[in-house]
């Protein structure tokens, strides 16, 4: 009975508490059984990390590494863009070979097709992400447009 006091999390912002269930979700490996193993560690290397990112937000990982993040801002475009160019400068640094695929994941759905053209401006190759937009055919086809394989989470991962 004192299940839900347990796991919960309270936030306390000018008197108002929120109170919102423990994130505990993890992602379910058997989504991912169709990418390469390197893809697979990358997106729940990336799941995990939005777990504890503020929320609206987006990452690229690459090799087992988080590269960039776009955290906390009002659209996914935004997001992506800043992490896209965290990763650049990343890359830059660290990578002489510029021809490299990028892993994006999500916390959230991708509500519009942009949010992938701006992911292939970055040379993104897979992307992780909940799904549930009214528009989710037209992001996957979008995906399709520019090669970018797709795996829906069916779960959001952030909290308020």
């Amino acid at each position: 009975q004192n299940n839900l006091v347990e796991r919960a999390e309270y936030r306390d912002v000018n008197g108002v508490t929120l109170v919102q269930p423990t994130n505990d979700s993890s992602l379910d490996r058997d989504i991912l059984q169709k990418l390469p193993d390197h893809v697979q560690t990358d997106m729940i290397l990336g799941y995990t990390t939005l777990k504890y990112t503020q929320s609206n937000s987006v990452c690229f990982v690459y090799r087992g590494r988080v590269i960039g993040i776009g955290a906390g801002q009002q659209n996914r475009v935004d997001c992506i863009r800043i992490a896209g160019e965290k990763a650049k400068q990343w890359l830059l640094r660290h990578e002489l070979d510029q021809d490299i695929e990028l892993t994006l994941i999500s916390d959230a759905f991708l509500p519009f097709c942009d949010n992938v053209e701006v992911a292939n401006e970055y040379n993104v190759k897979y992307i992780l992400q909940p799904g549930g937009s009214v528009r989710d055919a037209e992001i996957e086809d979008a995906c399709k447009k520019f090669s970018i394989k797709m795996i829906l989470s069916n779960q959001r991962v952030f909290t308020h």
